[in-house]
């Protein structure tokens, strides 16, 4: 669901990269990005095939690596599940819409200076991206939580868990 950012001439929504990032790894995550962009230009007009390069960098790669080493690094740090996967949603939405202020900074800059166009850009993003960060970062808590109640044997398979951390 698309929410207008008319000051920065485009949109803003959650993208989903950091959990798949976390249950599928992030090069996986990558191709499920593209696949679902695709879709999305093609059935749902919704972005664009002009842009699609585009968005799979800033939401694929950049959004499911984000995500994926902030979870890891938060995992390994001691961080319980629910705070490495609200931190890895978290970091992969804003870490993607950072990416998509560089690329619209760049593509629209003409002879002005980057790094100012890159921070109106960026800012522009703000009232829309910080709720949906922080709930994307929810929703991915949420739902890595979820599935250790439930399924902790498909977090142990995906190498989210290890077999000691569900028999403790």
């Amino acid at each position: 669901m698309p929410i207008p950012v008319p000051s920065a001439g485009t949109c803003s929504h959650p993208c989903g990269t950091g959990i798949s990032a976390i249950l599928v790894g992030p090069c996986v995550s990558v191709v499920i990005a593209a696949v679902a962009l695709l879709i999305q230009a093609l059935l749902l007009a919704h972005g664009g095939l002009s842009t699609l390069g585009a968005d799979i960098v800033s939401m694929g790669v950049v959004g499911s690596f984000a995500g994926w080493f902030v979870f890891r690094g938060m995992r390994r740090a001691g961080g319980s599940l629910a705070v490495a996967g609200f931190a890895a949603g978290l970091a992969a939405d804003w870490g993607t819409y950072l990416a998509t202020s560089g690329e619209l900074a760049a593509g629209i800059r003409g002879s002005e200076p980057f790094i100012p166009l890159f921070l109106k850009i960026a800012v522009a993003f703000i009232p829309t991206q910080l709720p949906l960060g922080i709930l994307e970062g929810a929703m991915t808590a949420g739902m890595v939580v979820l599935l250790s109640r439930k399924r902790p044997d498909l977090l142990v398979k995906m190498r989210v868990l290890k077999a000691e951390e569900v028999a403790a």
